[in-house]
């Protein structure tokens, strides 16, 4: 990368934008005088470059929705089996007859 490092950016946005400050280093690397021109890389080699950028921060979306759709599903299954346990536990406890009191 030109600045920064990818690989550590805290969001997206920051990743994507290391993306593209790659792809203008690297275009220039690739294609010299296009920047003392005042030059952009065309669309195309924007879509070609950054493709698997974008494609990492789809994916990455979507598994963070999924650890925190599971993370919902656990909690409530935990809450579901404590309250199953409670229950349990208080038909132990009428069928030996022990009453609350410490003995």
């Amino acid at each position: 990368m030109a600045s920064g490092n990818y690989l550590y950016a805290d969001t997206s946005e920051e990743r994507i934008a290391f993306a593209i400050e790659a792809c203008n280093v690297f275009y220039y690397k690739t294609h010299p005088g296009q920047q003392l021109l005042g030059h952009l890389p065309p669309r195309s080699f924007y879509q070609d470059y950054i493709r698997a950028f974008i494609n990492y921060e789809k994916y990455n979306a979507r598994l963070e929705e999924l650890h925190a759709g599971a993370q919902e599903v656990l909690e409530v299954r935990q809450r579901n089996l404590v309250e199953q346990i409670h229950k349990i536990n208080q038909e132990i406890a009428r069928i030996l007859n022990i009453k609350d009191e410490p003995t």
